[in-house]
């Protein structure tokens, strides 16, 4: 059987808020349509299954999920980025103090398992996608909501030439909220597309959350090993995890600086963070 020219994969699960992701209207099965229309070949799978939990794994009841450990990385991240500025430095440090003066940092069991089971269902897509043979593998989340189903098609297939190991896609945080503005740079990339957007090259790498992004298969395959050899605790939301290993990746020489493109505005909008459009 030959490799679909694009692998889609949606994250959810059995009670989500957003429960039309798993159905025809949701952004996943349109874009996969719009991307049949193009006349090209395509693989959608919905993963709704609670894999951590499946798994019968258990949590170190001396470690798991830390507050403290994810101030912990976004230090480590904002270093990366040489993006620490005096205020954030304070803001941060206090923070993180507070953590060891006595301020809960430990979160519950349930709130470690329900991050367990959103990062496993990422790396089940993520096996899934390169297994399927394609070259590109698009990853959603099920608050992605997506208004041109035919515009981001006809852009990601006109950005299959151009050099990129990412693509951020969604509309989630803004690059000022993030601290990345003066990161993202022109790409002289087009967006290829049917609306006005602008293809940004990144000098790190980085993602607006995990919520829509497309990615390179030689680039998900050493994600994916590299995201192997990381122990499962401390339990770090995927965001952050993410961030952990693309700064690994970089300083092992894995990956180039230069390697991630961020789409402005991004075509998925991140209903957890905004609201639905309006029709």
């Amino acid at each position: 059987m030959a490799a679909p020219d694009l692998f889609i994969g949606v994250v959810t699960h059995k009670a989500s808020r957003f429960p039309a992701a798993r159905g025809s209207t949701g952004a996943g099965a349109r874009l996969a349509q719009a991307w049949a229309d193009l006349g090209l070949s395509v693989e959608l799978v919905i993963e709704d299954r609670d894999l951590w939990t499946e798994s019968g794994l258990h949590l170190d009841s001396a470690s798991g999920s830390t507050y403290r450990e994810e101030l912990l990385e976004e230090w480590h991240w904002r270093g990366f980025l040489g993006s620490r500025r005096p205020w954030w430095i304070a803001r941060q440090g206090l923070r993180i103090l507070r953590t060891y003066l006595g301020a809960s940092s430990q979160q519950g069991p349930s709130a470690s398992i329900r991050l367990l089971n959103i990062e496993f269902a990422h790396r089940s897509l993520w096996e899934q996608g390169l297994a399927s043979g394609a070259e590109m593998i698009v990853v959603l989340e099920d608050d992605a909501e997506l208004t041109d189903a035919s515009d981001v098609a006809q852009a990601v297939a006109a950005l299959a030439d151009s050099p990129w190991a990412f693509i951020n896609l969604s509309l989630s945080f803004t690059p000022d909220q993030l601290g990345v503005a003066d990161l993202l740079l022109p790409s002289g990339v087009n967006w290829g597309g049917l609306n006005d957007r602008v293809v940004l090259r990144s000098t790190r790498p980085i993602t607006n959350t995990v919520c829509a992004l497309v990615y390179r298969r030689d680039f998900l395959s050493s994600l994916l090993s590299s995201w192997a050899a990381l122990p499962v605790e401390p339990v770090l939301p995927i965001d952050w995890k993410m961030n952990k290993v693309l700064r690994s990746m970089v300083e092992s020489g894995q990956l180039e600086e230069s390697s991630a493109l961020w789409v402005e505005p991004g075509p998925f909008i991140q209903r957890s963070l905004h609201p639905a459009p309006q029709p």
